[in-house]
């Protein structure tokens, strides 16, 4: 996506995991149910690509990208902010699975966060 709008697109990202159908909570329990074995079993499946590093890489790209033109203060790490929101992703996942945020809620989570991060 090449907007030129980084902040639109990290919320695209954040957003667009967000279980907010019964197809998508049944894409979320069913990854939801792989991390499970994998924690069982202490590791990864070797033979599975791993997500989260693709995502993290793509969010610190984007935020590399708008702190470059002052969207984000100079102060902040671009890749500690992308395991950040990566991480709250995850968990707004789990906890509307389990009924504890509305999809709604979590979008504005998501906002909040972002509206604090992209402070230009």
């Amino acid at each position: 996506m090449a907007t030129g709008d980084e902040r639109t697109i990290v919320r695209a990202y954040l957003t667009g995991v967000l279980p907010d159908g019964e197809r998508r909570r049944m894409l979320a329990a069913v990854q939801i149910a792989y991390f499970a074995v994998d924690v069982t079993r202490g590791s990864q499946d070797p033979d599975q690509e791993p997500l989260l590093p693709h995502l993290i890489r793509a969010l610190a790209e984007l935020l590399r990208k708008a702190q470059a033109k002052g969207d984000i203060p100079a102060r902040l790490d671009p890749s500690l902010e992308a395991d950040a929101l990566a991480t709250m992703s995850a968990g707004l996942v789990t906890a509307i699975m389990v009924d504890a945020y509305t999809t709604e809620r979590a979008v504005e989570i998501v906002d909040y966060r972002l509206d604090r991060l992209f402070t230009a």
